[in-house]
């Protein structure tokens, strides 16, 4: 329950080649980091509650798999704005597509393999 509740690891097919993190910050916690062997590999998932607000998010994601990432973030244009990968717009990151009909309160993406370090700002 920990792997999939707090630090948002959990699989959309079997084998963990399509992988959903879903990170959900609360409870009194700052920070949670946590990493599943999956038969394709290390899947990983560690935020932080960043000062003055916001979070930062890294995740992994093993070779041959795709992850859906959600981000508890305002939708639309204005809440993609706040969010960055590794620094860059996400828009202009490589190897991260945002996905249409987010659920409210979050911002979709999908990503391939690699390493990713996803910040919100409020």
């Amino acid at each position: 329950a920990l792997y999939r509740h707090v630090a948002g690891i959990d699989t959309a097919a079997p084998g963990f080649r399509e992988i959903v993190i879903r990170p959900r910050p609360g409870g009194g916690l700052t920070h949670a980091r946590a990493a599943y062997e999956a038969a394709t590999g290390r899947v990983e998932s560690g935020w932080k509650l960043l000062p003055g607000g916001g979070l930062a998010l890294d995740v992994t994601i093993p070779v041959g798999s795709r992850a859906r990432i959600h981000l508890p973030a305002a939708g639309g244009a204005a809440g993609a704005a706040a969010v960055t990968e590794s620094g860059r717009p996400l828009a202009a990151a490589p190897g991260v597509r945002v996905l249409d009909g987010a659920a409210p309160g979050e911002i979709t993406c999908e990503t391939g393999s690699g390493e990713y370090h996803f910040e919100v700002r409020p």
